[in-house]
């Protein structure tokens, strides 16, 4: 684990400073796990508009449909495909890391910053349901192994797990949805699981929550 926490500083100091200007379509970090695109750039006035790269959503001040979240060039951090692919890759292996180790709030934390990053992730979603189920939080960890099942219907484990979370969470337990019932029984057909990364706490005061998947 220690060679990975080395790579993430290492990743770190490789950062560009921000420029004075973005581009539309440059990719950067926002905050210190949020990654997003420039959508639209008023440089005159020093404003940017970003879309969530976790979640491939606009990036909201306040509600979402209210005000949009406004950025300064200073605030923004360009990111390479090289450096992204990079830190996603070390996100998925401390996941993994810290799964053996059995250190599942740990694993927790960096299966979210994976998904910070992709929220569709099939191993970052399966690992942070296993996170989930291994500290007692059954309920949003068979909805969390339920959309990695989606991404990887043949996945043998993601099965076994999704099957030991909804029977911890409930035998007679029925999905929101009304699609799933007792043991991953189809009792219905299923409506697709919107999978939002809110779950840190980004630095720009906005607390994400994603200990379920839904909007």
């Amino acid at each position: 684990m220690e060679h990975y926490v080395a790579a993430l500083e290492h990743w770190e100091s490789a950062l560009r400073p921000a420029p004075s200007s973005h581009e539309i379509g440059a990719r950067v970090r926002y905050s210190q796990h949020g990654f997003g695109v420039v959508m639209s750039a008023f440089t005159m006035f020093d404003e940017y508009f970003l879309k969530d790269l976790g979640n491939d959503q606009a990036i909201w001040a306040g509600e979402p449909g209210g005000e949009l979240k406004r950025y300064s060039a200073v605030e923004l951090i360009p990111v390479s495909q090289e450096l992204f692919d990079l830190r996603f890759a070390i996100a998925q292996n401390l996941a993994a890391v810290s799964l053996k180790l059995e250190r599942y709030k740990e694993a927790i934390d960096w299966a979210n910053a994976a998904l910070c990053m992709d929220g569709k992730a099939p191993k970052a979603l399966m690992r942070l349901g296993l996170g989930l189920l291994r500290t007692g939080k059954p309920g949003p960890a068979s909805d969390w192994l339920a959309a990695a099942q989606k991404a990887m219907p043949n996945d043998s484990e993601v099965r076994k797990l999704l099957r030991e979370a909804e029977l911890k969470r409930s035998p007679t337990w029925v999905c929101a949805n009304g699609c799933c019932g007792p043991w991953g029984i189809v009792l219905g057909s299923p409506r697709g699981v919107h999978i939002s990364t809110d779950i840190i706490a980004h630095t720009d005061g906005h607390q994400r929550d994603a200990a379920r998947p839904g909007a």
